[in-house]
């Protein structure tokens, strides 16, 4: 029970906002690349999960939380981030209500 505890608080999924999941190119600065691209947006990251786990190699699975987004910005991000081809979902959290968007229903 505590350990569960644990991993909500970091995930900061207690906190409204919205998640991006990715499939990056495992290299030095991807992470830092998308961060300021959501942080020149208004994005305040929450937490960064990554995972090497059922992907192909030389790929990485990361999970941004982030918040400050309103719909507008958030909208120009997620086309940003499909026009690049590496989003794969995108949920948004509004008041009790999750928005929940499918970039890629089967990944590599």
């Amino acid at each position: 029970s505590d350990l569960f505890k644990v991993l909500i608080s970091l995930t900061g999924i207690e906190r409204k906002g919205a998640q991006f999941a990715f499939t990056v190119a495992d290299r030095p600065g991807c992470i830092r690349e998308l961060t300021d691209t959501i942080r020149s947006y208004g994005g305040r990251i929450l937490s960064i999960l990554s995972s090497s786990n059922h992907v192909p190699r030389g790929k990485r699975k990361l999970y941004i939380r982030v918040s400050g987004l309103d719909r507008p910005r958030l909208d120009r991000l997620k086309s940003i981030f499909l026009d690049e081809g590496i989003l794969r979902y995108l949920v948004f959290f509004e008041g009790i209500r999750r928005q929940l968007f499918l970039a890629d229903l089967f990944p590599e």
